[in-house]
């Protein structure tokens, strides 16, 4: 991804702690989780969060999208 992150999905389910979507440093790679098990708008959420972190200024987005981007950001 341009903005510096890999996005992974996966299943964050686990009976002995809570397992949040997030991102973390994972070898030196920037890496984005997301629970498969959330929801289209929750996932989208989460992934609009982390990128509201990042330098988008180089990167196109739709109108609709750096907007739903930034006011994750806030």
């Amino acid at each position: 991804m341009r903005a510096g992150l890999e996005l992974e999905y996966g299943d964050l389910r686990d009976e002995e702690m809570t397992i949040r979507s997030g991102a973390c440093q994972l070898r030196g790679r920037r890496l984005l989780v997301v629970d498969k098990r959330l929801g289209i708008m929750e996932r989208a959420r989460v992934i609009a969060r982390e990128l509201a972190l990042c330098d988008l200024d180089a990167v196109f987005l739709p109108p609709a999208a750096r907007e739903f981007i930034e006011s994750m950001g806030r």
